[in-house]
């Protein structure tokens, strides 16, 4: 009686669990980043005997333990294909998943897109949202077998039906790049949103994205700093850099630029190359930090490491000028070089200066067509402005005073550039590479006379003198542009090739 009276207090005190109490309990040990190791091995030896006895979510979750080696175990995909292939026999369907991943990625047999497709699919038709999600992304993404976008798409629009917020996520990519549906950026911005609202937190980065270019809605700098501020929570480092920005320009929210340091440094630690080249742009400015052009070239050399075009121009520039560094014309070259090899669009707001050591012969032999290929590739202000004059003067290339005009237009319309500005009204006043036209020549110099350019003011002040397009003279204006080229303090034309400087 005595024995029998233990053996139940034994019961009492550790009573027998159930299957899915023990496998509950070994995930949670497994899961924990307290449990000590002997735990976590116990708890897999655990999960491998209840698996054994072909317990069909013990069979997944063992699988999935040996393939990404937990519980003190290396990962073992042969043993972790052996469980997920016993429990998709049962139609499981994450299981199922698992060994379509299997055969498309070839790990453990040969490669069978077929195979990869059959056991996904049949996986995604399960109605599961986030298997139909997977089977989708696989299906855009085309590594495991074909891509079919009609099919990613059919799957995404019933993973959105259930709410779910990764489908809402890639069908609005599928919306803004028009894969397997027509283009609508509307719709996708609305997709971005709702997921956003659900918590993705690429959703929240893209919806914000959306606002800052347009696309499908107008741009909202609030809606923007709200969403990149909730990507930035959940730790994701483009929206911390994208976070840091509206601190920098004052994007809804007030300019702060300590604020925005905090957010740059925070996406740098994630390894956001913008970021560590912005935190160099801040010390070399003396931005919300102390200026220190040294300390800034040294986070330019940190995201330089990495290969980013971004760092290879502030380095290029940094060593054309000595700033924070020895000069070093051919140090300075070779980063241009490579940011020219780069894919980044940023190089080609380098072509003018890579233009200059072509022209002037630094480093490399001096070559005016050299010049000018560089120069008429430019987008900023200074290369299309040296590419107007170097056709105005057929210098590395044949005359064109059209194309000249033209290049000149183009600086005041997308760069609002004094200085071109006041060459294209130049032109016009004199009917070179157009019909003469004083009233247009009076409308752009009037640009670069208010940006306080002196030779523009003056021109004005002999227009009004002698009168414009046959009408009268008009001595008060001649008289007032005279008085402010006076009294405006002479500058460079450096100082007016860009947006105007005051």
């Amino acid at each position: 009686m005595k024995i029998l009276l233990l053996s139940f207090g034994f019961c009492f005190l550790f009573p027998v669990l159930h299957a899915d109490e023990r496998l509950e309990n070994a995930k949670k040990t497994l899961f924990s980043a307290q449990a000590p190791e002997e735990d976590r091995k116990n708890a897999l030896a655990a999960l491998r005997t209840l698996a054994e006895t072909g317990d069909t979510e013990a069979e997944y979750w063992y699988a999935w333990m040996r393939h990404y080696g937990k519980g003190g175990m290396p990962a073992d995909k042969s043993e972790a294909f052996r469980f997920f292939s016993r429990a998709a026999e049962k139609n499981h369907t994450r299981a199922l998943y698992w060994v379509g991943y299997y055969h498309g990625n070839g790990f453990e047999m040969e490669k069978n897109p077929g195979l990869a497709f059959a056991y996904m699919k049949k996986a995604a038709e399960s109605g599961s949202p986030e298997t139909m999600c997977g089977f989708a992304e696989e299906c855009l993404a085309g590594r495991f077998f074909p891509k079919n976008d009609p099919l990613a798409f059919h799957y995404l629009q019933r993973g959105a039906e259930q709410g779910h917020a990764s489908s809402l996520y890639h069908l609005a990519r599928c919306y803004r790049y028009g894969r397997g549906v027509k283009r609508d950026q509307k719709k996708a911005f609305e997709l971005y949103r709702r997921a956003a609202d659900k918590g993705n937190p690429y959703a929240q980065y893209q919806t914000a994205m959306a606002s800052f270019f347009s696309r499908g809605t107008p741009r909202d700098e609030a809606l923007e700093f709200k969403y990149f501020g909730m990507a930035a929570e959940k730790g994701y480092a483009p929206a911390l850099f994208r976070l840091g920005n509206c601190h920098y320009f004052g994007f809804g929210t007030p300019q702060d630029f300590s604020k925005a340091l905090r957010c740059f440094h925070a996406a740098a630690e994630k390894g956001s190359c913008d970021a560590m080249v912005q935190i160099g742009y801040c010390h070399s400015r003396g931005f919300g930090v102390k200026k220190d052009e040294t300390e800034a070239v040294r986070w330019y050399e940190k995201a330089a490491a990495k290969k980013d075009p971004g760092a290879y121009l502030q380095l290029a520039r940094a060593f054309f000028s000595g700033s924070g560094v020895r000069q070093d014309y051919r140090k300075s070259y070779e980063y241009y070089t490579l940011l020219e090899k780069s894919r980044s669009s940023m190089k080609w707001f380098a072509m003018s200066e890579i233009g200059l050591f072509h022209e002037k012969g630094i480093v490399v032999p001096q070559d005016d067509r050299k010049a000018f290929s560089y120069y008429n590739r430019a987008v900023d202000c200074g290369g299309r402005i040296k590419a107007g004059l170097f056709l105005l003067h057929g210098r590395g290339t044949e005359r064109n005073p059209e194309q000249a005009l033209k290049k000149f237009n183009d600086s005041v319309t997308f760069g609002k550039s004094p200085l071109g500005a006041y060459l294209a009204g130049s032109l016009h006043l004199s009917g070179t590479g157009t019909e003469k036209d004083e009233r247009k020549a009076v409308e752009l110099l009037k640009i670069a006379a208010e940006a306080g350019y002196i030779p523009a003011m003056r021109k004005l002040s002999e227009l009004f003198r002698h009168g414009i397009a046959g009408g009268a003279p008009d001595p008060e204006q001649a008289s007032e542009w005279s008085r402010r080229a006076e009294n405006t303090p002479e500058l460079p034309d450096s100082r007016f090739i860009g947006t105007p400087h005051r």
